[in-house]
């Protein structure tokens, strides 16, 4: 393999990363609590003041995990998703109000640098254009994390790890890469959860159970102990059993047009072309990276209504269907793959003109 061109995707990416940080911080004084986008209602405890973002919580794990519930709407969801957080107070010295902003910056770019390289290697291992890795720092969702400070890009991070792992036999490896990013949030359970089902598929249940089993493990744990502490409400990640009906709730026409464009007509396409892909030659076409894009176009299809309220929450759900339909389509539909590349890159735009996102 050369490596000359995976390690450029990966200097590019972090000269972009960069520049969309500064930009940020020049419009915010360079302070990086700009990244936080903290509300006064949990911050500061008023009733009727801002809500802010989900970003916000993290933030408050990693300045003191210990009375950060004394912030939060509700401690058992906030602190699930506790590797992020944890890892920022790690790298900030125990929680130093200083440190803390930046060192929840810096993971996130740097496990989006890693995830772009990633991608890069498994692009080039099917002789695509390495370089359409980098649609994955173009995508809305993935901005949005980063401006936000969110749990996505870790746990997409190691899931997509464990899924290269997976595929050189490292099944050690993979295993506990996806055990910690459910740790990081519930997305990083979807490639593992689709391997597992792959495997039982394909009679191979002592695999299937070792991969599920294992990979699920923590995450069950640490909700468990989160139950008995506070109570985990479950309410806001109930599914909405009838496929895609959360659109319904998208009352504002421009958020429509927007959902509609970058997220069901994208998910439309690739069903056409999976579909028709699968019917024509089930033996060459039905493999694991067609059942992983199948299953996660199944878990956005049933996102609960909370998800559906915030349009850029939809986005954030989709992050792992970007990068499993850019693999599908590496081994099996190159020119989708440049189109659908094209117009998920182009979904930037959306938060550059958003005010207060960037400039």
């Amino acid at each position: 393999m050369n490596k000359k061109p995976i390690l450029s995707v990966a200097f590019v990416s972090l000269i972009l990363l960069g520049i969309f940080v500064v930009l940020i911080l020049n419009s915010h004084d360079y302070d990086p609590t700009a990244f936080v986008l903290s509300g006064s209602r949990f911050s500061q405890a008023e009733p009727q003041g801002t809500t802010g973002y989900d970003g916000q919580f993290a933030y408050y794990i990693a300045l003191d995990p210990s009375t950060a519930y004394r912030y939060m709407d509700e401690p058992g969801k906030r602190y699930q998703r506790i590797l992020l957080p944890i890892l920022a107070w790690m790298f900030s010295w125990g929680g130093n109000p200083m440190a803390a902003p930046w060192a929840l910056l810096g993971i996130n770019i740097t496990v989006v640098i890693l995830t772009v390289t990633l991608l890069a290697v498994m692009l080039q291992e099917q002789q695509s254009n390495p370089w359409l890795a980098l649609t994955y720092i173009f995508y809305i969702g993935t901005l949005f994390c980063i401006r936000a400070d969110l749990n996505e890009p870790l746990a997409v991070a190691l899931s997509l790890s464990g899924w290269f792992l997976y595929h050189r036999r490292n099944l050690t490896g993979a295993v506990v890469l996806f055990a910690l990013a459910g740790l990081a949030k519930e997305i990083g359970l979807i490639f593992p959860l689709a391997i597992a089902c792959w495997e039982l598929l394909h009679n191979q249940k002592r695999r299937a159970l070792i991969i599920f089993s294992f990979s699920l493990l923590p995450y069950l744990i640490l909700f468990g102990w989160l139950q008995s502490r506070w109570g985990v409400s479950t309410g806001s990640l109930m599914p909405n059993w009838l496929p895609f009906s959360g659109i319904a709730v998208l009352q504002d026409r421009a958020f429509l047009i927007v959902v509609a464009t970058w997220f069901l007509c994208p998910i439309v396409m690739l069903l056409i072309f999976l579909f028709k892909d699968i019917l024509s030659s089930p033996k060459v076409h039905w493999n694991l990276e067609s059942f992983l894009v199948l299953i996660n176009i199944a878990f956005l299809s049933i996102l609960p209504i909370e998800t559906w309220q915030d349009p850029l929450a939809i986005f954030r759900s989709a992050i792992p269907l970007v990068l499993a339909a850019m693999i599908w389509m590496a081994k099996n539909h190159r020119k989708l793959l440049l189109y659908l590349t094209a117009f998920w890159a182009s979904s930037c735009i959306l938060l550059f003109i958003t005010p207060g996102m960037v400039f």
